[in-house]
């Protein structure tokens, strides 16, 4: 599961730290400014994905099409599942 941080934002407002926010410009789902985030290296060695979401669904959702895409990982099992969420940080 590598390229985990292409994520799913639309257009809109730029955040203080220069990344989009949803189309209202607000930070819906979001603790303050804290996201979850995923770093794809952190399981497969050398890949540079990154997933960022306001939840650990929004970067379960990105890790899955990312390993589908970018690993050929079809199948997600329970094991596959926990240890990728493990991985999850609050930043």
């Amino acid at each position: 599961m590598a390229e985990w941080a292409q994520s799913d934002r639309t257009e809109g407002d730029t955040r203080w730290d220069g990344e989009k926010r949803g189309s209202r410009g607000d930070r819906s789902g979001m603790e303050g400014d804290m996201a979850k985030v995923l770093r794809c290296g952190d399981l497969m060695a050398g890949c540079q994905y990154v997933a960022r979401g306001a939840t650990e669904e929004d970067v379960l959702r990105q890790a899955a099409k990312h390993a589908a895409e970018a690993h050929n990982i079809k199948e997600v099992t329970p094991d596959l599942a926990a240890k990728v969420k493990s991985k999850i940080r609050t930043e």
